[in-house]
């Protein structure tokens, strides 16, 4: 079904950074298959597409697979614009159910762990950076990424530029929102699934990730999120939708 919109007035890959240097692979991880190597590049390199669109070229290291659960795989490489210049190291994380094909789950350079489980982390390496609890007043260390109460909603920080990418899994309904201008929204079918392993933002609790830049807060009718220009969307709760 899809996700409407409500009127208002006036108005992602698979391997961790470390370990596509070189570091050593444990017994429990193994090198990616020609054909899972083949369809993971693909699904990394339409979700660049339409995130980080400025990306063109790819010099790719080795895809591992976890041994703790094969539906997981990491794989770093670097990026390139159309005119050759570096913009730096990144790594992704996929997964993929038994008939479905691969999708990212992570893209960046840190905190790629996120949303796995804790087995696949350590067989795989991965960071998953959180504070040891969501502050009671509003500020303090925030996880990257999170998902609001009865997962309605996931949303991941990423950086250059600064911006939050949420989601709705139910449907695949996702909206960016960098910290200068409007948000952008199209639906995911990667954005379909949902992840245990996500930190929960509870009901009237804000996020900020500090001065000058977007603030999320959860409360019963939804997720609102907003930059410094002012501009924001509202996600509802399993339906309906608004961008300001």
């Amino acid at each position: 079904m899809k996700r409407v919109a409500v009127a208002a007035v006036g108005a992602l890959i698979v391997v961790a950074a470390a370990s596509a240097h070189g570091a050593t692979r444990t017994p429990a991880q193994r090198p990616a298959r020609a054909s899972e190597t083949s369809a993971i590049r693909a699904a990394i390199v339409g979700y660049v597409r339409l995130h980080s669109p400025s990306i063109r070229r790819f010099k790719w290291y080795e895809a591992t697979v976890s041994t703790a659960d094969a539906a997981w795989a990491v794989v770093g490489m670097d990026g390139f614009t159309r005119g050759g210049r570096g913009v730096g190291f990144a790594g992704a994380l996929v997964v993929h159910t038994a008939t479905g094909p691969w999708h990212v789950v992570n893209f960046g350079s840190s905190d790629l762990g996120c949303g796995a489980p804790a087995k696949v982390r350590r067989d795989l390496k991965l960071d998953c950076y959180e504070g040891k609890r969501w502050p009671r007043a509003n500020e303090g260390l925030f996880p990257l990424f999170w998902k609001t109460p009865g997962e309605a909603a996931y949303c991941r920080v990423l950086g250059g530029p600064a911006r939050i990418v949420c989601w709705t899994p139910n449907d695949g309904f996702t909206v960016t929102l960098y910290t200068t201008r409007r948000p952008e929204h199209f639906y995911y079918a990667g954005h379909r699934d949902y992840y245990k392993a996500v930190r929960v933002l509870p009901f009237g609790y804000r996020v900020s990730y500090g001065a000058g830049t977007i603030a999320c807060r959860s409360t019963t009718g939804g997720l609102t999120c907003t930059n410094p220009a002012g501009h924001g969307f509202w996600l509802g709760r399993y339906h309906g939708y608004r961008v300001f």
